[in-house]
């Protein structure tokens, strides 16, 4: 995945890379409305179509976010 940091993303400016994984590359941005700073995990393109990926990195997402 390109580096993604210094861009804006909806409403959150990417900050840096903070890590990456087989599925997933997860950036430290910035919500500058709300004055805070979040996580923001991107899968990778190859698991965009797969249903089966999609429902587990949505699962993970509601778990985090408990």
């Amino acid at each position: 995945m390109s580096s993604l940091e210094g861009q804006t993303l909806g409403q959150y400016r990417v900050i840096a890379q903070m890590g990456h994984g087989g599925m997933a590359t997860v950036f430290k941005g910035y919500h500058p409305r709300l004055d805070r700073f979040v996580a923001i995990k991107m899968m990778h393109k190859a698991f965009q179509e797969d249903k089966n990926f999609l429902a587990a990195f949505f699962q993970q997402v509601a778990a985090d976010l408990r």
